[in-house]
């Protein structure tokens, strides 16, 4: 069975399929209650500032008992390792700003994927 992708932005980005407007730790049951709607393995995107909340939004995919094939992390600082049991799953990173190629270098430390595009995924 094939895995989708669905990436969260707090601001409008061509890789983003959903906007999240909420603030704070409040985005996390925002990107929850939409992720209660894909029953098939899925690699949970979080671009930027959201990239942190990885371990909170893995906990809800947990507590769901929904499929999950992997996180990918886009232009965002690194959440802390075994926070909340994460990761739990596969981590990919992808910097599509210049800023962020340090972030994709540590990645790489980390044991992670570094992707150049999604298609890589």
């Amino acid at each position: 069975m094939a895995a989708h992708l669905r990436i969260y932005s707090s601001e409008p980005h061509p890789t983003a399929h959903v906007w999240v407007e909420s603030v704070g730790q409040r985005r996390v049951p925002e990107i929850a209650r939409d992720l209660l709607t894909f029953s098939e393995p899925l690699w949970i995107g979080l671009r930027g500032d959201l990239a942190p909340l990885a371990p909170a939004v893995a906990f809800a995919r947990r507590a769901s008992q929904l499929p999950l094939a992997g996180y990918l992390l886009i232009d965002g600082d690194f959440p802390r390792v075994g926070e909340l049991d994460w990761p739990d799953a596969p981590v990919a990173y992808l910097a599509t700003l210049p800023d962020y190629e340090t972030h994709a270098k540590a990645a790489v430390a980390r044991g992670w994927r570094v992707i150049s595009d999604l298609s890589d995924l």
